[in-house]
Order: structure tokens, then C-alpha cells, then sequence
């Protein structure tokens, strides 16, 4: 994952900007961790085996909470059509 800053134009939020902050990163998830991912406008919780595996119909930003280690304890995905 490559972490990434956000701006918008509060007039129309479809016009959205992702910049890169940093270096690209690996995480791993932590034991009991949901993933968040939005299929139309209904969320849906998948365990991340499911996300691996899963082509996102939409672009594959996301919020994430991670621990001290560094794995992932949440994390849900951005919806931007």
C-alpha cells in the first residue's frame, strides 16, 4: 500500500485528487481484523483471505487503522466512482 493524501472540491466530490506521501509499504492484518469494502452503496464486511482475492469494481483507496506492530486492525475502502 502507498499512503496517500486527499483533496476534494467541496462543489462537486466526484473531483478528487490522490497524492502519494510516502514509499509503498507492506502490512499485515491483525488476528480479528475487518476489512470494510463498499459494493454499490451497501457495505459489506469480508475476512482479509476475501480481499486478496477480490477485484474492486471502484478505486482501491482505503482507510486504515493500524497497531504498533504495524498490522492492520481496521480498514475500510474509500468509495470514489
Amino acid at each position: 500500500m502507498t499512503p496517500e493524501t486527499c483533496k476534494y472540491n467541496a462543489a462537486n466530490d466526484e473531483e478528487v485528487v490522490y497524492t502519494p506521501t510516502g514509499a509503498a509499504r507492506s502490512f499485515g492484518f491483525a488476528r480479528g481484523a475487518t476489512v470494510t469494502v463498499f459494493k454499490g452503496n451497501t457495505a459489506v464486511k469480508v475476512t482479509p483471505e476475501w480481499l486478496t482475492k477480490h477485484k474492486l469494481t471502484n478505486t482501491p483507496h482505503f482507510a486504515l487503522r493500524a497497531d504498533a506492530h504495524g498490522k492492520i486492525t481496521a480498514m475500510q475502502e474509500i468509495y470514489h466512482p
